[in-house]
C-alpha cells in the first residue's frame, strides 16, 4: 500500500518539508513551508507520561514577551501520550506556517522540547493504491483524494502485464475525472498466460502521463518449497489454560506477566476486580455452577443427586457467559471448557455440543494429548498436559524439528494445586526459562485459533501464496523467512 503526497506548484510538482526540531530548551518550534494544508507534529515523552494528556498551541512568531492573543493562535488542540511515549498532532491549516511556532504543554509543564519532528505538506491529490496478485487473477484498489475539493482533476489508471523478458503481455487502462472529494476505484482483471510481472500505475492524464504515484509491482516466481510458521518465524507456541477463577490466579498473572507469558482463564463468572486481574490475558466459558455433565442418570450410585437436565446444562453455560460479558463485553468470550470432563456418555451430549459449537469457536476437555500436535478438531482441543508434570515436556518441546514441524505446548490447570501442592517453583522455572525466548510465540487460545484458521485459509498456488484472512500469515518460501500480509499475495521471489 502506498500513500502519495501530490503538490502544485507549476504543474503537479511534489513540494514537502520534513524538519527535524529537537530543541534543548523549553523554547517554541518553529515550522516551515509556507501556505500549509496539512500539519503533523511528532514528539516523545518518557513512558512515565503515558496517559498524560497534551495541548499543542500553533502561534504568531512575536519578538519578546509580547502577550499573546487570540488572533496570535492559528491552530489548539489536546492529544494524549500513547503507552509507549510516542505523540502525535495532525491537523488542517490553511496560512503561511512561516508565521507560527508549535508549542506543547503536559499539564504546566513545557514539554516543546519532546518535538521530533514536524512536518508541513502542500497537497493536491492523496492517492492510496494496493495490489493483491493471485495465482490467476489481480485485484486493483485506488481511493483518490481531490484535497482542495478542485475541478477539471483527472487521473489514469494503469494495469499492466509483462512477461520475464519485459514484453508486455496486455495492458487495461481506465481514464477517470476526480469529481468530489473523493473516488474509489475497483479493478479486476485475469493474469495472461506467461505473466511474470504486474505494474499498476496511476498518472494525471492519459495525455501528459504526469505520474502521481511510484508504481505498485508485484514478480511472479515458482513456489518451489514451503513451510508454515508462527509469528516470529518460528515453530514453537506455548499457551496456558486455567480452570476455576481462583483468587491464585492473580499470583499465575503475574508470573505471567514478568515473563511475556500469555494465558487463557475459564471462568465461572466475573466481577469488576476480574477485569484488572486478566488484563492482557484471554477468558473463557466454563460454565456458572461447574455442574456434572457427565453424569448420565439422577440413578448414578455416586453422583445421582448432581445429575442435570440438558436445559440445566445450558442455563449454567449462558449464566457464565452473561456474567463475564458483562464485565468483559460482548464479543470477548470465544472459547468454552467443559467443568469435570466432556458429557460424551450423555444421551444428549451432541446436543450440548452442538449448542457449544453454535456459540463458541472452541472447546476444551480434560483429556491430555500427551504430544505438541495442533488440534484437527477445535472442539475437541486437548491440552498437552497438566501442569504437575509439564516440565518433564519441556526438553522435547524446545529441541530442533524436521521439516520446521509446528509444536504447540499446551499446559492446563488450576492455580490453586500449585497453593495446595506447594509447586509454584514450577511455573516460576517454566516461565524463567521461556522469557525472552525468540524462538517460542506466547500466545492464548483464541490468538492462536485465529492465526491456524488463517493458515488454514492460504490459496498456494505454482507461483503465488494468497492469504484472504484479516491477519499475517509467517513462513518459509524456497527458504527464505516471508510474511504473507492479510488480504495480499506473495510469490516465490518475494
Amino acid at each position: 500500500m502506498k500513500k502519495v503526497f501530490i503538490a502544485m506548484m507549476l504543474v503537479m510538482t511534489i513540494i514537502s518539508g520534513l524538519f527535524n526540531v529537537c530543541a534543548e530548551d523549553n523554547t517554541l518550534t518553529v515550522l516551515s513551508n509556507a501556505y500549509s494544508s496539512r500539519v503533523v507534529v511528532k514528539g516523545h515523552l518518557d513512558t512515565g507520561y503515558a496517559g498524560k494528556p497534551l495541548t499543542l498551541l500553533m502561534i504568531k512568531d512575536k519578538e519578546g514577551t509580547e502577550e499573546i492573543l487570540d488572533d496570535d493562535i492559528g491552530y489548539i488542540d489536546d492529544g494524549i501520550v500513547e503507552a509507549d511515549g510516542n505523540y502525535k498532532f495532525e491537523f488542517s491549516f490553511n496560512g503561511n506556517t512561516n508565521d507560527y511556532y508549535v508549542k506543547v504543554n503536559q499539564g504546566d509543564n513545557n514539554v516543546t522540547s519532546s518535538i521530533k519532528k514536524c512536518i508541513a505538506m502542500d497537497e493536491l491529490i492523496i492517492v492510496d493504491l494496493q495490489m493483491t496478485a493471485k495465482e490467476n487473477s489481480v485485484d486493483l484498489f485506488a481511493e483518490i483524494e481531490n484535497v482542495f475539493s478542485l475541478d477539471n482533476l483527472t487521473y489514469n489508471i494503469i494495469l499492466a502485464f509483462y512477461n520475464e523478458g519485459r514484453q508486455m503481455l496486455n495492458v487495461i487502462s481506465r481514464n477517470q475525472e476526480l469529481s468530489g472529494n473523493k473516488a474509489e476505484e475497483n479493478m479486476s482483471h485475469d493474469v495472461p498466460v506467461g505473466t511474470s510481472i504486474i505494474k499498476a500505475f496511476i498518472w494525471s492524464n492519459s495525455e501528459k502521463m504526469i505520474p502521481i504515484c511510484k508504481p505498485e509491482e508485484f514478480s511472479y516466481e515458482t513456489i518451489n518449497n514451503y513451510s508454515i510458521l508462527f509469528p516470529g518465524h518460528t515453530n514453537k507456541v506455548i499457551t496456558f489454560s486455567y480452570d476455576d477463577g481462583s483468587s491464585h490466579d492473580e499470583r499465575l498473572v503475574g508470573i505471567f506477566n514478568d515473563n511475556g507469558l500469555k494465558g487463557t482463564f475459564n471462568l465461572c463468572g466475573a466481577n469488576q476486580n476480574s477485569l484488572a486481574r486478566y488484563a492482557g490475558h484471554e477468558v473463557s466459558n466454563h460454565t456458572s455452577s461447574h455442574p456434572r455433565m457427565y453424569v448420565t442418570s439422577p440413578d448414578d450410585p455416586k453422583y445421582g443427586d448432581e445429575y442435570v437436565t440438558y436445559d440445566e446444562c445450558i442455563e449454567s453455560i449462558d449464566t457464565a457467559y452473561a456474567s463475564i460479558t458483562n464485565i468483559f463485553g460482548v464479543g470477548a468470550v470465544k472459547g468454552f471448557v467443559w467443568p469435570y470432563r466432556e458429557p460424551v456418555d450423555r444421551d444428549d451430549y451432541l446436543d450440548i455440543l452442538n449448542y457449544v459449537k453454535d456459540n463458541y469457536l472452541y472447546a476444551r476437555g480434560v483429556n491430555s494429548s500427551l504430544n505438541f500436535n495442533i488440534p484437527d478438531n477445535w472442539y475437541d482441543w486437548k491440552p498437552t498436559c497438566y501442569q504437575e508434570v509439564m516440565m518433564s515436556y519441556v526438553d522435547d518441546f524446545l529441541a530442533d524439528s524436521k521439516n520446521n514441524e509446528l509444536k504447540l505446548f499446551n499446559i492446563w490447570g488450576h492455580s490453586v494445586d500449585y497453593e495446595t501442592n506447594d509447586s509454584w517453583g514450577n511455573i516460576e522455572t517454566l516461565a524463567a526459562m521461556m522469557k525472552g525466548r525468540n524462538d517460542v510465540w506466547k500466545a492464548t487460545y483464541i490468538e492462536i485459533y485465529n492465526y491456524i484458521e488463517a493458515t488454514r485459509m492460504l490459496e498456494i498456488g505454482d507461483k503465488s501464496i494468497y492469504n484472504p484472512s484479516d491477519i499475517d500469515v509467517y513462513a518459509k518460501v524456497n527458504g527464505n523467512n516471508v510474511v504473507i500480509p492479510a488480504k495480499d499475495s506473495i510469490s516465490g521471489k518475494r
